[in-house]
């Protein structure tokens, strides 16, 4: 979700795609995190929706020579790994590439 709210800006309907996945984790706290969380296959077909919204991210920059900044933001879990590349244009992150994978892929 974090990657999907990174690129929310370059992607259509983003919160539509998020709606559901958003529920499902509504009132989360550190009380409640060990709670786990119920996956149907309305869910599954969420989060597959997010994972191609964020594939299909249209809005991707070249580097650009006035870029003031590149920066690699990497995350990782029990589950999979991403990671984004980014360059900072009149103060603002511009994407330049996304990466994403769950462990069953490699």
């Amino acid at each position: 979700m974090g990657l999907a709210n990174y690129v929310r800006d370059n992607c259509e309907d983003a919160s539509g795609h998020k709606r559901l996945l958003n529920a499902m984790i509504h009132g989360y706290s550190k009380k409640t995190k060990n709670q786990k969380v119920p996956w149907t296959d309305e869910s599954r077909q969420a989060f597959t929706s997010v994972q191609k919204m964020v594939n299909n991210a249209q809005k991707l920059f070249y580097i650009r020579e006035d870029a003031t900044g590149i920066h690699l933001y990497t995350d990782a879990s029990q589950y999979g790994i991403g990671a984004s590349r980014v360059h900072i244009v009149d103060g603002k992150e511009q994407v330049v590439l996304l990466m994403f994978c769950n462990y069953r892929c490699m």
